[in-house]
């Protein structure tokens, strides 16, 4: 009996053992073909040319962009782009969102990114290039009018847009711009500074609040205070904030 017992003990051990290491083994297979699953996802959205995604080294600092493709839709509608060197050590990033609300958020999203580079490098790389948030902001409001005007095949207006917040070094010194409530952070003495408001109805009731416009109390009462009133599509920015720091 004792013998038996001791055999019964050991030949549940190993049974436990081997399920143990059955587990072990799923959970492994499970996860390396999850990674895959998600890596096989990416690399189709970006032969389709979504999400635009790089990470590349400028000098000392790195410039990453990144996305996810975690949410309810089977499709990706926010864009990122980085260049770490328009020209000599002077990088770009731009991050355009668009907007789920309204038709087209990843055409209106795609084309500001791209239009925005392509017209920032330009005219950055020409010698006599004015102020460069006079460069954004001219940018900004031309791409603006454009995804306005999308239509689609039958030339009927679609009504789109989407967020921008850029940022890019020139002359020893950084520059941005924000439309729409994407930010910018400067990490500076240890700590994050928010560079960009944020242009939702809460910003139009607070400025007209602080104009004597509003009370407090009436502008609590409104609702949906997260909605964008400055987006490109909106055919006129209401806000577009630029800036520059040392």
């Amino acid at each position: 009996e004792t013998v038996s017992l001791g055999g019964s003990w050991a030949a549940g051990i190993f049974s436990l053992a081997l399920c143990s290491l059955a587990a072990l083994y799923l959970v492994i297979w499970l996860s390396a073909n999850l990674v895959l699953f998600l890596r096989k996802k990416g690399n189709r959205k970006k032969e389709e040319g979504f999400p635009i995604t790089r990470e590349m080294r400028s000098g000392d600092g790195l410039i990453t962009g990144c996305s996810s493709i975690l949410g309810t839709r089977h499709y990706q509608q926010d864009r990122v782009l980085t260049d770490p060197a328009v020209v000599a050590g002077e990088p770009l990033a731009i991050v355009c969102d668009g907007m789920g609300g309204m038709d087209n958020g990843e055409r209106a999203s795609d084309h500001c990114v791209r239009g925005f580079y392509e017209g920032y490098c330009k005219k950055r790389r020409e010698a006599d290039m004015e102020s460069p948030t006079s460069v954004m902001e001219d940018l900004a409001r031309q791409l603006d009018r454009e995804v306005a005007n999308f239509e689609d095949d039958s030339g009927n207006r679609i009504f789109s847009g989407t967020t921008l917040v850029a940022a890019a070094i020139a002359r020893r010194r950084l520059y941005w711009i924000s439309v729409g409530d994407s930010r910018i952070y400067l990490y500076r003495g240890g700590a994050l500074h928010q560079l960009t408001r944020d242009h939702n109805l809460a910003l139009r009731l607070q400025l007209r609040v602080e104009q004597g416009e509003l009370t407090l109390k009436e502008a609590k009462d409104f609702e949906n205070k997260e909605a964008l009133v400055s987006y490109l599509g909106a055919d006129g920015l209401e806000f577009l904030d630029s800036g520059g720091t040392g």
